[in-house]
């Protein structure tokens, strides 16, 4: 399941040397295991445990990695798949993103 989360990301320009590329990839990981019903909240406070990082940081390395790739893809190819989780003030979720990703990788 690792490749098929990686590969995804990989092809709307998420970068592995971000920070938040590897805290998508848990997340995603955690929610396909547990199901749709898993908190965010959970998740978060989950990975800041394992990580060491406030659950703060989490969600903003998260967060960076969308922007980060939302400038480093194909803008056309990263609106088209993520564009309707985008807010009125420009920001991406970063619970939408994540739930949003484990749906289009379960589909495939």
């Amino acid at each position: 399941m690792d490749d098929k989360i990686y590969k995804y990301l990989l092809t709307y320009g998420f970068l592995p040397v971000n920070k938040g590329f590897k805290l998508i990839l848990e997340s995603v990981k955690i929610i396909l295991k547990g199901g749709k019903s898993v908190c965010i909240s959970d998740i978060y406070k989950k990975l800041s445990e394992q990580s060491g990082m406030s659950v703060y940081s989490v969600q903003k390395n998260i967060k960076n990695a969308a922007y980060r790739a939302e400038l480093k893809s194909d803008i056309d190819l990263f609106n088209n798949e993520f564009g309707y989780l985008i807010k009125d003030g420009g920001g991406i979720t970063a619970g939408a993103l994540i739930h949003h990703i484990a749906e289009a990788v379960s589909e495939h």
